[in-house]
């Protein structure tokens, strides 16, 4: 157990310190890329939307610190003749790079846990604060219990929509009831529809009534008068809703089962929600085949060369199975492959690659 406790802490103090240059990386090049895109901000507003998108860079690359860390502390173990002490003393070297494998899942299940929703709240606080400087008004949709909602910029005020249902690819909508607001929140026009399209440049509303609210008038009723089509500018497009509304990575591991429900009501396709949850729920797993995959390729002492060989081997196999997991996602999400192979294949498979060698190198001494 003192051993495993040693090698335990010495990996969690390199994981932590690649995990911070990952951070400390993000966190310039963040500021840097906030200092172009907006000219009316800051150093300090910079930095603080830096800050924001720290959390969601750090969630993505943690695979890659999990290989490095392990990486580095498989050579330092190997360099320092620590391997050989271990089997001189009758432990397996296979058992004891099993202990920051078995870390590396837990740090899995706590990213997933908790870095993942603070990722998220922290990227819609940045969209926030980029659409604030940048002077325009932020686009929300989202979608509930009762359907579809979407604000946009409209007039002098905001339009709110709200859909019972739309259209796989968002260009049409039903039931649809529109909210028009002035500057300061009050109601100006109310449009209910049996159905809306989306056009370039505007919403068509079909077969519907109109109320307007604010001409004193006496009960909004009196003022209400019927249309067979109404033009409603926007400047949302049927891409930015479905980003926005279907994209995974708005929502939290937590809510991604109740928001793949809401979508399936509404008529939106659920299988990229559902591969992502999947991918969520494999990254313990994906986190501790790449802590192994980085450890096992060093198994052998120092003294038999080819250290750097193997490290770089180590590297190449670990960054191909972090990229080749990304692009079975993107298959999965267009239905290419089958959900679960999309989200499981590849970190199970890496776990057995990392494994067979580790076994390998402990029979081959």
């Amino acid at each position: 157990m003192t051993l495993h406790l040693y090698v335990i802490r010495r990996y969690l103090v390199l994981f932590a310190v690649v995990a911070g240059v990952f951070g400390g990386l993000a966190l310039v090049v963040e500021t840097e890329s906030a200092l172009r895109a907006h000219a009316r901000a800051g150093m300090a507003d910079a930095l603080g939307m830096a800050l924001l998108r720290v959390p969601a860079t750090l969630y993505e690359v943690l695979p890659v610190v999990a290989l490095l860390a392990a990486l580095g502390l498989a050579l330092r173990l190997a360099r320092s003749s620590e391997l050989v002490i271990i089997r001189a003393a009758g432990r397996s070297a296979t058992t004891t790079l099993l202990a920051p494998a078995l870390v590396a899942a837990v740090l899995g299940v706590v990213a997933v846990a908790l870095l993942n929703p603070v990722s998220i709240i922290a990227q819609r606080a940045f969209e926030a604060r980029s659409a604030m400087l940048g002077g325009s008004v932020p686009q929300d949709l989202s979608i509930s219990a009762e359907g579809l909602w979407l604000r946009q910029a409209g007039g002098s005020g905001q339009t709110v929509i709200h859909a019972r249902r739309a259209s796989t690819d968002a260009s049409r909508v039903e039931q649809v009831s529109v909210h028009e607001l002035s500057p300061d929140g009050l109601i100006l026009m109310r449009h209910e529809a049996a159905r809306a399209v989306l056009v370039p440049g505007a919403w068509a509303l079909i077969d519907g009534k109109s109320w307007q609210l604010d001409n004193g008038a006496g009960p909004a009723e009196l003022g209400a008068r019927r249309f067979s089509a109404l033009r409603l500018e926007t400047d949302l497009t049927a891409d930015a809703i479905r980003e926005g509304v279907g994209a995974p990575g708005r929502v939290s591991v937590w809510g991604l089962s109740a928001h793949v429900e809401r979508l399936d009501r509404a008529g939106f396709s659920t299988l990229p929600h559902r591969v992502h949850l999947q991918q969520q729920l494999a990254m313990p797993l994906l986190l501790a085949a790449m802590a192994l995959l980085g450890a096992s390729l060093l198994t052998r002492p120092a003294r038999m060369g080819r250290t750097g060989v193997m490290a770089l081997a180590a590297m190449v196999v670990g960054l191909g199975v972090y990229f080749l997991r990304n692009f079975a996602g993107i298959l999965g999400r267009a239905g290419d492959v089958p959900l679960v192979l999309a989200a499981w294949s590849l970190p199970v498979a890496a776990l057995l690659v990392a494994l067979s060698v580790l076994l390998h190198a402990e029979e081959g001494e």
